[in-house]
């Protein structure tokens, strides 16, 4: 997954910071947390598209965490995909049973708004 990730970037012409080459990377480390910190880098750099693309990797990759479907709904809003982000983060929200997840996902449904 690690390549693959590698290679969605190098197609915006963009390196990852934060997501070290496969051959760097110890499988018993947690990636979950390198892919937030590179998408929401990404977005701040207005390529809201690679970090979709990038957290739609990572999911099919097989990382689950409800903070990458909160960072997606933030990407595809800034995309102008409104209606989708909101269904997303709202269906998250029903999902999710920490406060702090939750008051994030308020947050972002203001933010789109």
């Amino acid at each position: 997954m690690i390549d693959e990730l590698h290679a969605t970037a190098q197609k915006y012409n963009q390196k990852l910071d934060h997501i070290p080459k496969s051959r760097n990377w110890s499988t018993a480390a947690d990636l979950t947390p390198l892919v937030l910190k590179q998408t929401e880098e990404t977005r701040n750099a207005n390529l809201p598209k690679l970090s979709a693309d990038l957290i739609d990797q990572a999911l099919a990759g097989g990382l689950e965490s409800p903070l990458l479907l909160n960072d997606k709904a933030l990407s595809i809003g800034m995309l102008g995909q409104q209606k989708t982000a909101l269904g997303l983060l709202g269906h998250l929200k029903k999902m999710s049973k920490s406060e702090q997840l939750i008051n994030s996902i308020n947050k972002n449904i203001n933010w789109i708004n």
